[in-house]
């Protein structure tokens, strides 16, 4: 009899909780149960530390991108023009980085055609009443009234970044950050 790591006792009939052993072909030993709940929680953890990995690295591209935007539109509210100075206390709270097709769309979330410069008010307004109309002007004096077909097209599409695709996200709206 062996000691299986997730059960208490290993066998050639299987573990104590009715799992069945597999021999090991390169070796002499049972090993434990491919449905061995111990197997299952070491797997989980890596995962675990895996979706942790990631949001941290969400996070990051989160905030580096917003940075980006504010200082690409000179931290000016595109709906109300309302201007923030970027030394003052508290100006990351007082200018977000407004979404016209919200961040929970993620083909969009890091696209700069879709994210402006928006005053605290403006952009709560926006996600109580709906989008603002001058945010639209916007839109299409800046890019043109295909923009809109463009945004509502892209807003279809089901992506999935990987890690390294947001550590390339990251470099490059820090680089587009320093050269501003």
């Amino acid at each position: 009899m062996r000691d299986c790591k997730g059960c208490s006792r290993l066998t050639e009939n299987g573990c104590s909780q009715g799992y069945q052993a597999i021999k090991s072909d390169k070796q002499d030993i049972w090993l434990r149960p491919w449905k061995c709940p111990k197997k299952y929680r070491e797997k989980g953890k890596l995962e675990a530390k895996a979706r942790k990995d990631y949001k941290k690295l969400v996070a990051k591209l989160d905030d580096t991108f917003q940075m980006y935007i504010r200082y690409r539109d000179n931290w000016t509210c595109c709906c109300c023009k309302t201007h923030i100075d970027p030394n003052s206390e508290g100006a990351k709270a007082k200018m977000h980085a407004g979404h016209y097709i919200g961040r929970g769309c993620l083909a969009l979330r890091w696209d700069s055609m879709n994210v402006h410069a928006q005053c605290k008010t403006c952009n709560m307004e926006q996600s109580i009443y709906g989008i603002d109309p001058r945010y639209t002007q916007l839109l299409i004096r800046k890019y043109g009234a295909d923009i809109l077909d463009y945004l509502s097209t892209k807003k279809h599409e089901l992506v999935k970044f990987t890690s390294s695709e947001l550590e390339d996200k990251i470099a490059y709206y820090k680089e587009k950050l320093e050269t501003i």
